[in-house]
């Protein structure tokens, strides 16, 4: 995990090396004696080979290669001879850099030092071709050294985006932890040992240097810690490793606890959806069944007769009842989830005008047996409003949040007495939403009314 806020070292590096930059290449270009133009662009093309070297500041071997490639630009102009010299260390550079991530075979190591050093060799290829061509043109000569000037920064800056690409890195290393509780376990440390840039990572991809820490997990595996105070007070390595080994151990039984919840919750929702199943089953069979009968029965009635009153009006009863428990079965076969809105906003339709009820329905994202707990949590507290709450008006929210979907039923009714204890319809709704990671609460408004809130993670 690296500190990727420039802190006071990082400003000092580059100030630094602006300073430097500028007085050398300063010398340099004088040196030179080339139109100002030109002392320009060679003065920008060291400065910002040297700038690389600061993102992998860490890796003092690679930084101190790409900060000599930037000093030996600007000695060329001053040393005769030297004028290869950048383009050595450049090689090496690359070389070293190829090398990562930890210990690659050797024809993956050859591959990636290849990439590398390919452009820097065509950057010699340019130099010369310059050189031969100011002889000749001094126009086109002039036109290959600007862009000698352009691509010199442009290989440093590509060797040090591989070294960060590639740099010991918790986010990018599981390990023993995930990337959470690593993160949060290096923050922890590196406040502690008062060092901003205190690395911690799986040393199996980039391995420790000699002056790191090696913690050994009991499992077998291995953290590695780099730290400046720690390399300065030895003494302290016994805590940091005991630190180590109890935070990711710490956070071993989050996950096993993380992955047992998920599973159970993935396990209630493949049941949740079962039953959906079942309930939109019976509910087809009960409206293509028993509901047609009794209506052809009841039309079969003589209307004039009124000795069929009475069973034309238990017919009618009963059918009412068959309808009625076939819509608290479920919304139907079909999914829902797409049109979740729509679903509880037709739950208005079999409501007496007496209760007025407003609704605020955003579109939200969530799978359809969470669309259809939601539709079963608003159907259930529509009904309890009507019998319970003696209300003229309710209002039903549905809304997004950071962490999941809110559903929100509010009246202005009696409300709910703090010793009434929920029915069975909200207790197995509760345990319903349970099963997915959600809630449910019904509570009082001091001001009137009640209001029944679930809420479901994404």
């Amino acid at each position: 995990m690296r500190n990727r806020h420039a802190g006071p070292s990082a400003v000092a590096s580059v100030l630094a090396l602006l300073g430097g930059g500028l007085a050398l290449g300063g010398v340099a270009s004088a040196a030179s004696g080339g139109p100002l133009w030109q002392q320009l662009v060679n003065l920008t093309a060291g400065i910002a080979t040297g700038a690389a070297a600061i993102p992998v500041r860490r890796d003092r071997l690679l930084a101190g290669l790409l900060l000599a490639a930037a000093a030996s630009w600007f000695l060329a102009d001053l040393v005769a001879g030297t004028g290869d010299v950048h383009r050595v260390l450049l090689v090496a550079a690359a070389v070293l850099t190829g090398t990562r991530p930890g210990r690659p075979s050797a024809a993956a190591a050859a591959r990636r030092s290849l990439a590398f050093t390919l452009p820097l060799l065509c950057l010699l290829g340019l130099h010369v071709a310059a050189a031969s061509a100011g002889l000749v043109d001094p126009a086109i000569g002039v036109a290959l050294d600007l862009a000698y000037a352009v691509l010199l920064p442009t290989s440093a800056a590509a060797i040090a985006w591989w070294w960060l690409r590639t740099e010991p890195d918790g986010d990018a290393e599981a390990g023993p932890a995930t990337e959470t509780g690593t993160r949060r376990l290096e923050r922890a440390l590196a406040e502690t040992l008062g060092d901003p840039a205190l690395t911690l990572w799986t040393p199996d991809a980039t391995p420790a240097r000699p002056d790191d820490l090696l913690v050994r997990m009991p499992d077998g595996s291995a953290v590695a810690v780099r730290s400046r105070t720690l390399a300065e007070d030895p003494e302290l390595g016994d805590a940091v490793r005991e630190a180590v080994r109890l935070g990711f151990e710490h956070q071993r039984l989050n996950d096993n606890l993380a992955a047992t919840l998920a599973q159970i919750q993935a396990a209630g929702r493949r049941a949740l959806a079962a039953d959906d199943r079942q309930r939109a089953l019976l509910a087809t069979r009960l409206s293509a069944g028993p509901l047609r009968l009794l209506t052809s029965a009841r039309a079969e009635l003589p209307a004039e007769d009124q000795s069929c009153a009475t069973a034309r009006d238990r017919l009618e009863l009963a059918i009412t009842e068959l309808r009625d428990f076939g819509d608290r079965l479920g919304p139907g076969p079909a999914p829902i989830n797409a049109e979740l809105a729509t679903a509880i906003d037709d739950l208005r339709r079999g409501v007496p005008r007496s209760l007025r009820i407003e609704t605020s329905l955003e579109p939200v994202e969530v799978d359809d047996v969470t669309a259809r707990t939601l539709w079963f949590v608003c159907a259930e507290g529509i009904a309890n409003v009507l019998k319970h709450a003696e209300a003229s008006r309710a209002s039903i929210e549905l809304t997004s949040t950071d962490g999941g979907v809110a559903l929100r039923i509010t009246d202005d009714g009696i409300g709910r007495a703090a010793d009434v204890p929920p029915g069975v319809g909200l207790t197995n709704l509760a345990e319903r939403l349970g099963m997915i990671g959600g809630r449910l609460a019904l509570q009082a408004v001091p001001s009137g009314g009640s209001v029944l809130l679930a809420e479901v993670p994404q």
